[in-house]
């Protein structure tokens, strides 16, 4: 996939290989554009989630301590959401 997104997609696959304890935040502009990079990056064998206005907030809170009692590879496929008080760790962040 030569979009952008698939570009960043195919990056980020790279550096996971290389580094597979790291964890990645990839943030995006927009839902739309959030659910194509997960659809792009959910086979990546690492634990994936996501997070975006789309998904109701109850759920968002039940997610997020989830999300950070992960240690080690995960990835997080998101919209600005994340940046709206969210206390999550990340080693790469996009």
């Amino acid at each position: 996939d030569k979009t952008p997104l698939g570009e960043l997609a195919e990056h980020a696959q790279k550096l996971m290989q290389r580094a597979p304890d790291q964890s990645f935040l990839l943030i995006t502009n927009t839902i739309a554009q959030s659910q194509e990079l997960y659809r792009l990056l959910e086979d990546s064998g690492k634990p994936i989630f996501y997070l975006s206005g789309s998904i109701l907030p109850v759920f968002r809170k039940q997610l997020i301590p989830h999300i950070k009692s992960l240690s080690g590879g995960k990835i997080l496929v998101s919209t600005q959401v994340v940046e709206a008080g969210v206390d999550i760790d990340f080693d790469v962040v996009y």
